[in-house]
């Protein structure tokens, strides 16, 4: 079977943001290495974009099992972060 993708592929600036934030969400990547990774393929970064970068912050916490215990046993500070996070989430301007 062939590759209907040309050999020399690559992802549109939005393609590659939504893979790079995928690998925030599933490997722990910091949104600090995933910025770099989006600036050397002209993409806008996750730190650029408040929705992208709430998102990427609760993906990570929600993926870190010390995290999440704390924050399931009720500890302020993760609730106060996890609070935060989904009013920067629900609030952000939808295009």
């Amino acid at each position: 079977m062939s590759n209907d993708k040309p050999t020399n592929w690559a992802p549109t600036p939005a393609q590659a943001q939504q893979m790079v934030h995928e690998l925030v969400r599933h490997t722990g990547l910091s949104v600090e290495d995933a910025d770099r990774m989006l600036v050397d393929v002209g993409a806008p970064t996750l730190s650029s974009d408040p929705l992208a970068l709430a998102k990427a912050q609760k993906d990570r916490l929600m993926n870190d099992p010390a995290w999440v215990s704390r924050y399931l046993s009720g500890d302020l500070d993760a609730s106060r972060e996890m609070t935060a996070l989904n009013v920067k989430i629900t609030s952000a301007p939808r295009g």
